[in-house]
């Protein structure tokens, strides 16, 4: 059996769900435990989650994407626990590279796939990314003040991380797809996303200050399959 927990959490959009899950299903091997934490389904969506081998949690309103990721993150019970965000397509091959990363180096801790959008890579983030249940049990989960708002929450993590000792990495090797950032956001939050981000902006810098705003999993470093430092 697998020792792995996958996480997806959505927000309705059914195609976009159901599309992420299969290639979840296509290119991961059997045997890990499916989570899937819906928020505002429609009746389509909620027909199809019934007929899933996975634990479904299911919010009648939004509940912000903050709370949705640890309300997964406390369901899940393997050694490892991978979070892909529902507007994701993972590739054959992406996982191996990522646990073999926290096989190899433990201290990581948190580990996250190349993220491309169309055919150009971006960064290393928290679209894909799989943690050591320890690791993450140990620091704690997200801060849920930040689902009032978009963002920084992953910040807030990572400087967590790194104050209780890890070093998370970006895992060259792999790699997953992510459409370009406004077209999701646009979709849940319309006009109101400056606001939001600002208010979650705002939090982070009440919590640790200006000068840690850098903070960011652009400033991480990477490793290619053979363990060797890189550049993206």
């Amino acid at each position: 059996m697998c020792d792995l927990s996958i996480l997806i959490p959505a927000v309705d959009m059914y195609e976009m769900t159901r599309r992420c899950v299969e290639t979840v299903a296509e290119n991961t091997p059997p045997g890990y435990e499916l989570i899937i934490v819906a928020d505002e389904c429609n009746e389509e969506m909620l027909a199809w989650l019934k007929g899933l081998d996975a634990k479904v949690i299911t919010n009648t309103r939004r509940v912000g994407s903050t709370t949705a990721f640890n309300m997964g993150l406390r369901e899940a019970t393997r050694k490892y626990i991978a979070m892909v965000v529902n507007d994701v397509t993972v590739t054959k091959g992406w996982l191996e590279p990522l646990i073999t990363a926290l096989d190899r180096n433990p201290g990581f801790g948190w580990v996250a796939s190349r993220v491309m959008r169309g055919n150009f890579p971006s960064n290393f983030g928290t679209a894909c990314q799989v943690f050591l249940k320890e690791a993450l049990d140990r620091v704690g989960l997200f801060d849920e003040r930040f689902s009032q708002g978009i963002g920084w929450d992953d910040n807030d993590l990572l400087l967590r991380f790194w104050l209780a000792g890890y070093q998370p990495h970006g895992i060259i090797k792999s790699t997953v797809y992510h459409p370009a950032e406004a077209t999701t956001l646009k979709a849940l939050h319309g006009d109101t996303r400056p606001e939001k981000y600002a208010l979650s902006q705002g939090l982070f810098i009440e919590k640790w200050g200006p000068e840690v705003m850098k903070i960011d999993w652009v400033n991480i470093p990477c490793i290619d399959e053979v363990g060797a430092k890189c550049e993206m």
